[in-house]
């Protein structure tokens, strides 16, 4: 059973992949789950998709209600472990040191809009599934940034593979690490801004640009000081949408690490206005 992981927010393309004539609906909890306007239940704030290929077990058919248990499984075992409170730290020890993460705790179904279809437009059995990162009640599951919400997906697929029997796959950071590639940062971005020494360069000038500024446009100038452009989306659903051209490369907050993404600047400009505020 091999995970391919995506994050959606586009309705239109959701509705392509979940209510197309080749797909086969196993399971919802959105009030009209064949209407376009029930998909913005699912899209108040971020939305976790994911595609699942389903590989059958010696000559036992994938059924209907196999698939359909599979989504239902992964959406518990997602929604419980997103909320625990030391969720990222528990990902980061699994990948350094192999620790496991604790059993899953069932989790109520009807908690979280999501949306179970499955598909039969390729040559393989897949399953659709769409959850959305708001529960009904105002519960909150999206993990940021995405990076720990991909690495989780992929820690509950390998289990749900040991406990189907089925050929296990290798996680992708230990494969990763056997070719000798970096998670942070992608080894040819590194290479063409002077390696390590111009990562810290890079990382040191955004630093610098954070103290000096207390709104976006104080802190696009004196990233521009530094030699860095800074590339922010100025739409409604920005949160997120930045980039660093550095040397003539893009790079993304989330290969500098977490204190270079939308909410660590947000946070670092409200507080440096506060310390305007009260001199």
């Amino acid at each position: 059973m091999l995970g391919r992981l995506d994050f959606c927010t586009d309705a239109h393309k959701l509705w392509r992949y979940i209510y197309s004539k080749h797909a086969t609906p196993l399971d919802a909890n959105v009030p009209d789950t064949r209407h376009p306007e029930a998909l913005q239940l699912l899209l108040r704030d971020k939305l976790a998709h994911i595609s699942i290929a389903i590989a059958q077990k010696g000559t036992l058919p994938v059924t209907d209600t196999m698939a359909q248990n599979i989504g239902r499984s992964f959406i518990q075992r997602y929604a419980y472990y997103a909320q625990l409170p030391d969720i990222c730290q528990r990902l980061d020890a699994l990948v350094a040191q192999g620790t496991a993460l604790p059993p899953p705790q069932p989790y109520p179904l009807d908690a979280f809009p999501y949306a179970i279809v499955r598909h039969h437009d390729t040559n393989h059995e897949h399953i659709h599934i769409a959850l959305g990162c708001y529960g009904l009640q105002g519960e909150r599951i999206e993990m940021r940034p995405t990076r720990y919400a991909r690495r989780l997906m992929e820690v509950i697929l390998r289990q749900l593979e040991r406990e189907m029997d089925l050929p296990g796959m290798r996680y992708s950071w230990e494969i990763r690490a056997e070719q000798g590639k970096h998670n942070s940062i992608e080894t040819w971005a590194a290479r063409q801004i002077g390696g390590s020494k111009g990562i810290n360069t890079l990382k040191q000038a955004i630093k610098d640009a954070m103290a000096q500024a207390d709104s976006w446009e104080q802190f696009r100038n004196q990233c521009q000081a530094h030699g860095i452009e800074l590339i922010r989306s100025d739409t409604p659903d920005a949160y997120g949408k930045l980039a660093y051209k550095y040397r003539g490369i893009y790079l993304k907050p989330r290969q500098l690490g977490e204190d270079y993404g939308w909410q660590a600047i947000e946070q670092q400009l409200e507080r440096n206005r506060t310390h305007q505020r009260s001199r």
